[in-house]
């Protein structure tokens, strides 16, 4: 990871790069590991098996599968028809369950989001082993578990929306309860520019809003489920990259023990993860002074727009890891490669008043002080006070 800070006054500066090293990720190839999200970012799906008459049934075995990926995971129902998978990363999942003298249904288009905690009951008919019953799943047939409050914010909106300077902190007072409002120290950045070293292009936007009433320097910001805070301002240590952003969801109140020390709200980013598909996207956002039009205040003395040159750039590829003859990765091991940079260059006018040739030369008369200069040797006191020349 490579952090170059900005430097001022119209020099060429340099953004953030981080990504993702290929060679780490073979590296847990070979030793075997597997991609596991942190608890703190999965979520947890969970229901009962029944009959058609509402009986439970014990012994069911259910698979669940992430849709991009294949991995599968499986669990047993207990004495009371229950399953449950406690931490799923967040995506999208089919379920496969079946049952001794019960016909196999499978159900798709199941979706768990961060933190999200789903119940999914599942009805079996009787019927052959060899029988299967798919059924396309609704968001309305989920019913969230939780007491957590939160707002999900998904990947079509991170996106789509516009955003000044690509900060995914624009985004937060979508949700209910996130005002840009100052309640602490940096009252001035419930929403301002970039002035606080977070890393951004300068001038860019970001949001510190306060959640519920809290104060802006209370909340918390975690990146796959790892602290990502700066707790001296309020505000993340890395901004993740929009492109490889998958979702965030936003707590603004939250039971959970693992957060029992966070007073304000919680912004929960997960990233990207490869899937068996080899995806990539690249991209360049360009502002430039000869699409800008004379400001008539800092271009006074100009004739055209100040020189301004800004820059943002970068590329995502993800997908299965495979070495010719050595390894093929699909539905096991993945990678996902993330690079975005900045180029930022902008001429600063400041103005300075120089003495005139008749200044220089002791005549202030036409001084643009309007102010008359007295030699303080000359001054002298009097009965009505003091005198100068």
């Amino acid at each position: 990871m490579k952090q170059l800070f900005a430097r001022h006054m119209g020099r060429r500066v340099r953004g953030i790069r981080y990504w993702l090293f290929v060679p780490l990720l073979l590296a847990l190839v070979i030793c075997g590991a597997r991609r596991v999200g942190a608890q703190t970012a999965n979520a947890a799906i969970s229901g009962h098996v029944i009959d058609s008459s509402g009986a439970v049934i014990p012994g069911a075995t259910v698979t669940l599968t992430e849709s991009d990926t294949r991995i599968a995971a499986k669990a047993v129902s207990n004495n009371e028809g229950l399953y449950t998978f406690p931490s799923v990363k967040p995506g999208n999942y089919s379920m496969s369950v079946s049952a001794t003298g019960f016909s196999a249904t499978t159900i798709t288009g199941l979706t768990a989001g961060v933190e999200g905690s789903l119940s999914r009951d599942v009805v079996l008919k009787i019927g052959a082993a060899n029988q299967t019953v798919t059924v396309t799943d609704q968001a309305a047939a989920v019913a969230v578990t939780s007491s957590e409050l939160g707002t999900q914010i998904g990947e079509r909106q991170i996106h789509d929306l516009p955003l000044n300077g690509r900060n995914f902190t624009q985004l937060l007072t979508l949700t209910p309860g996130a005002s840009p409002i100052g309640t602490s120290q940096s009252a001035q950045n419930g929403v301002a520019v970039n002035d606080q070293a977070v890393l951004s292009v300068p001038g860019a936007q970001f949001s510190l809003p306060a959640i519920q009433g809290q104060i802006n320097r209370e909340n918390i910001y975690l990146l796959d489920g790892a602290v990502n805070t700066d707790f001296r301002n309020g505000v993340y240590v890395i901004p993740p990259i929009i492109d490889d952003m998958q979702e965030f969801v936003v707590q603004s109140h939250d039971d959970k023990a693992e957060y029992g020390g966070v007073l304000g709200g919680v912004v929960n980013v997960v990233t990207k993860s490869g899937t068996n598909s080899l995806h990539g996207a690249g991209w360049e956002f360009v502002r430039n002074n000869i699409f800008d039009a004379r400001d008539s205040f800092a271009d006074e003395y100009r004739s055209s727009p100040s020189p301004f040159r800004q820059n943002q750039f970068g590329a995502t590829v993800g997908g299965p890891v495979w070495l010719p003859h050595l390894y093929n990765g699909r539905n096991r091991t993945f990678f996902q490669f993330g690079y975005e940079g900045w180029r930022y260059s902008k001429s600063n006018e400041i103005l300075y008043k120089v003495p005139t040739s008749a200044e220089l030369g002791g005549d202030f008369s036409h001084s643009l002080l309007a102010q008359n200069i007295y030699d303080p040797a000359t001054t002298q006191e009097t009965s009505n006070g003091y005198t100068r020349k």
